[in-house]
């Protein structure tokens, strides 16, 4: 297993990726820093899909919604993809067939 020092330094690394600040790492166990950055790195292919996604038309919350994700609540007008969502493709369609997700 890594040295919590290197832990640390993925953690920044990743979260610098990421474009967030890094988590406050002061104190933390071992699994803990482990932990941490393993959910630093679920992150990184949402994160990526959102980039390709922000393009004229991509899909939005539509007005009215919002939407609790893996990445949070989203609420009207925040960009979704199909990552964003436990269910992946097939709950994202449903959310656009009942007019949860709309054309930005």
């Amino acid at each position: 297993m890594p040295s919590n020092k290197e832990l640390k330094k993925s953690i920044t690394d990743a979260a610098e990726k990421l474009g967030v600040d890094a988590p406050n790492t002061d104190g933390m166990s071992n699994s803990k820093l482990a932990e941490t950055l393993s959910e630093l790195k679920n992150r990184e292919p949402i994160v990526e899909a959102l980039v390709e996604a922000l393009e004229p038309g991509i899909p939005v919350i539509a007005e009215g919604k919002a939407l609790t994700t893996k990445r949070g609540i989203l609420g009207p007008g925040e960009p979704i993809v199909p990552e964003d969502l436990a269910g992946g493709e097939e709950a994202f369609e449903a959310l656009v067939e009942n007019g949860y997700v709309v054309e930005g």
